[in-house]
């Protein structure tokens, strides 16, 4: 097995600041350059999936996600940031830690299991238990592997993470398309989540080179697992606002409305959270060995905003002003019904990705209490909007999202600027100097919609070039701009040099 650069009773942070460069920016491209694999495939899955089952599988399945969702906040409760952030580590201590975290797990799993019958019982849909049962055993394995992933992730050791996700995706991915391929079924759905779970805890172990020892008497967990806590608690906070609209529509609207709801939300969360997961991997470890030197570390932050904004941004207005002609051209006319939906949904996108990245600064910070103060703040906010929403339908419920998106990230960038090395200004200014050019770049895809100079596939070519040329292009007229494309491009010019 592979042992760490470290010494063997030792996981400090290396001091080395030119080691880091180099490791960041080698294994964050081999991640991005996996991750963006993994895009493509779950898009593809997503559009294979839709034409193998009926909107009625996918609504009974959403009925089951808000305690699937749940799965993966327990899957460490802030254990895995806990680890990420400590500058001195022991193996001692990632061993106790281990046997926390399954302990957590094992006790979730019982919970979920006796918890399935009154899940199908409050939506009136037995198939609903049978599936959270089913689903609980995730627990199982992630509370088994989590902190594999958290080490080496803690080690740089980035395109090994990628890596497993990607294998894990792709493994189970192809069950559960040879299940709907068979049977036509919503367990498609349910084989895939659980091969995926399995294939990932069987590669990290592998990829990782650690066996967990016994617990040790003598090492002190505690403020690793009080720190982990309040992460926790935070995120399950999140996790409330969150699934709060799947709760309320499938209760209230009934499976077909949820199934047209969350393929729209799907379809716009899926690429948001897959283009953030290869910078969750690497940004928050790379962040918390800045934090010594804060005006580098701002620096950091801000360009990491930018770059992501500037290259996202683009992709998320094609996808709204598209919809039209996108989604039936994926998913097929029975499914005209997302095309609103998602246009609401794609709106709040564009400003999530700023939302997630100051959350990944309470953590790195260290400001978890602050982190759990606004966790509950944000999530009162969003269960009321939904509720209020839900009176004009699915629709609502998206659009609701979206102004309550539009109005907290203001409200969080100043909650975390009281004492960051990040202000609010800074935030601002990295969104403002892209606006321009998305009003430009909406203009011009409206009228290919309304027009139709072209056939669809040749307009929908046009519009995607139209949007990223001209962001790109404007942005590049203010000096931040130009300053976060150079970056960028030393960033991947020295990325593959070194790969």
């Amino acid at each position: 097995m592979e042992r760490p650069e470290q010494p063997a009773d030792s996981l400090d942070f290396d001091g080395d600041v030119g080691a880091l460069k180099r490791k960041s920016v080698r294994g964050g491209a081999v991640l991005g350059v996996l991750q963006l694999c993994q895009v493509f495939l779950q898009l593809a899955w997503t559009v294979a999936m839709a034409r193998l089952l009926r909107p009625e599988d996918f609504g009974l399945v959403a009925m089951a996600v808000p305690l699937v969702s749940l799965i993966g906040i327990i899957r460490d409760m802030g254990l895995a940031d806990a680890v990420l952030r400590r500058p001195r580590l022991t193996y001692a201590e990632m061993s106790n830690l281990y046997w926390v975290s399954l302990a957590i797990h094992v006790a979730a799993f019982c919970l979920f299991v006796a918890a399935a019958p009154l899940v199908g019982l409050f939506y009136g849909a037995p198939e609903v238990s049978w599936i959270v049962a089913a689903y609980s055993l995730l627990l199982l394995l992630n509370g088994v592997a989590s902190l594999h992933v958290a080490l080496l992730t803690r080690r740089l050791q980035f395109a090994r993470v990628g890596l497993i996700k990607l294998v894990g995706f792709t493994v189970g991915a192809a069950a559960g398309v040879v299940v709907g391929l068979i049977w036509h079924t919503y367990w498609a759905l349910v084989v895939m989540g659980l091969t995926v779970g399995l294939t990932e805890l069987l590669m990290a172990w592998l990829m990782s080179g650690w066996v967990p020892s016994r617990p040790h008497r003598g090492t002190n967990v505690r403020t690793m697992v009080d720190f982990g806590a309040n992460v926790g608690l935070s995120r399950l906070m999140n996790y409330a606002s969150s699934n709060a609209d799947t709760v309320i529509v499938g209760k209230v609207l009934g499976a077909v409305a949820l199934g047209f709801y969350d393929r729209a939300y799907r379809l716009m969360v899926t690429p948001t959270s897959l283009l953030l997961k290869p910078l969750e991997s690497v940004a928050p470890s790379i962040f918390s060995r800045l934090l010594d030197t804060p005006d580098v570390y701002r620096r950091s932050v801000l360009g990491a905003m930018g770059l992501v904004l500037m290259a996202t941004m683009p992709g998320m207005l094609f996808a709204v002003v598209m919809a039209p002609l996108l989604i039936p051209l994926a998913y097929g006319h029975g499914w005209d019904p997302v095309v609103p939906i998602f246009q609401a949904f794609g709106v709040a996108a564009v400003l999530r990705f700023q939302m997630v990245m100051l959350d990944w600064l309470f953590v790195v910070e260290g400001r978890s209490r602050a982190y759990r103060h606004w966790g509950v703040a944000r999530a009162s906010v969003m269960i009321a909007g939904f509720a209020i929403g839900v009176n004009w339908g699915a629709l609502g419920v998206a659009a609701s999202y979206a102004i309550a998106i539009a109005l907290l990230l203001p409200v969080q960038a100043i909650w975390l600027g009281r004492t960051s090395p990040v202000r609010p200004a800074d935030i601002g200014r990295s969104i403002v100097i892209l606006v321009p050019g998305a009003g430009m770049a909406v203009s011009t895809m409206l009228w290919l919609v309304r027009a139709r100079p072209l056939p669809d596939w040749a307009a929908l070519i046009l519009a995607l070039a139209a949007s990223y040329g001209l962001v790109i292009a404007v942005a590049a007229l203010f000096p931040s701009g130009r300053a976060t494309m150079k970056g960028g491009i030393v960033t991947i010019r020295e990325g593959l040099r070194r790969s």
